[in-house]
């Protein structure tokens, strides 16, 4: 058996793919990527897009792909897949699905300007466009969720889960502007069972700040159980954060045994301001079911990040904290 090696550089080479030129291109990714088949990689952009009916003059949206070369040496290719038509800005990467079909949702999207959750088909030949579908559009009524931050995740049969900034009525959500709007959540889109019927929105949990969690700025993940996991950035000890309402948490939403029951919720963690806090990002599941992530603050304090410069935990199931 031949084996071959490679030396080590001293420095990763980078390579920039792609720079956006504040047109019709894309204007602010604020997400990062998804890899697709044959190495396509999609995105999102606040702004730009060409979107029809589209108002902002810096644009509503988009959505775009970027091709790998067809040869080495060659440049890779960006196509804006879609602009949106209204104030959408979605802030999260779309999830690629079965058929290559695209799931994300868009911030102010929608008809009710609140938030929205979109689909995008591919075209039935290359170079064809690609066909946007309004899955669905969240109310603007007080309680209900509003406002997905995060990208989504396809869980069995289809399912669509993610998460939002603001939902329910609880009065404890110092950060909004009055209690209607909520400390966010966890949601779920059922898709319709016969072709052109409605996808059906379910709040699986609706956060209620400390002790419990509030304010998620990041996606959920599903496990092979079918249980949720992700993160708030806000919650937990309501002293542990003396500016903020709770450092952060770990939680996990458990599906309930028997159709129409409420899902189980648990905080699996509570941040600390003297170990690591703040979570913006998601938690990922290891090989062997732990949870792993990141922290925007902890870590021995410095000169340079008074608060920390971050951290990078583990949470053991089998030992987590309640």
């Amino acid at each position: 058996m031949a084996v071959r090696l490679y030396a080590q550089a001293p420095h990763p080479v980078t390579e920039i793919l792609h720079n956006f030129t504040a047109g019709t291109d894309g204007i602010v990714p604020f997400a990062g990527l998804t890899a697709g088949k044959n190495g396509i990689l999609y995105g999102a952009t606040e702004f730009g897009g060409a979107g029809t009916g589209c108002t902002d003059p810096i644009g509503c949206g988009a959505v775009f792909e970027l091709v790998p070369p067809p040869y080495l040496g060659a440049a890779w290719s960006e196509n804006v897949i879609y602009g949106f038509s209204r104030y959408s800005y979605p802030l999260a990467s779309p999830t690629v699905g079965a058929g290559g079909k695209l799931y994300g949702s868009a911030y102010y999207g929608g008809k009710n300007s609140v938030g929205s959750v979109y689909e995008l088909t591919p075209p039935s030949s290359p170079g064809g466009t690609w066909t946007e579908t309004d899955l669905y559009d969240f109310s603007a009524s007080e309680g209900d969720p509003q406002n997905p931050e995060a990208g989504l995740v396809i869980g069995k049969d289809g399912v669509l889960y993610g998460t939002v900034q603001f939902a329910g009525t609880s009065p404890n959500c110092p950060y909004t502007f009055s209690s209607e709007y909520g400390c966010g959540g966890v949601f779920s889109l059922t898709p319709p069972k016969s072709p052109g019927g409605s996808w059906r929105e379910q709040m699986l949990y609706t956060f209620t700040s400390v002790p419990d969690a509030l304010y998620p700025a990041a996606g959920p993940v599903v496990a092979s159980d079918g249980a949720i996991y992700g993160t708030t950035r806000d919650g937990g000890d309501a002293g542990s954060c003396p500016q903020n309402p709770g450092c952060g948490v770990v939680f996990k939403l458990t599906p309930p045994s028997q159709s129409g029951e409420a899902w189980r919720a648990d905080i699996l963690y509570r941040f600390m301001a003297d170990q690591a806090f703040t979570p913006t990002a998601g938690v990922v599941i290891g090989t062997d079911g732990n949870l792993f992530g990141t922290t925007l603050y902890g870590g021995a304090p410095t000169t340079t990040c008074p608060g920390g410069c971050g951290a990078v935990f583990e949470v053991k199931l089998n030992q987590a904290n309640n």
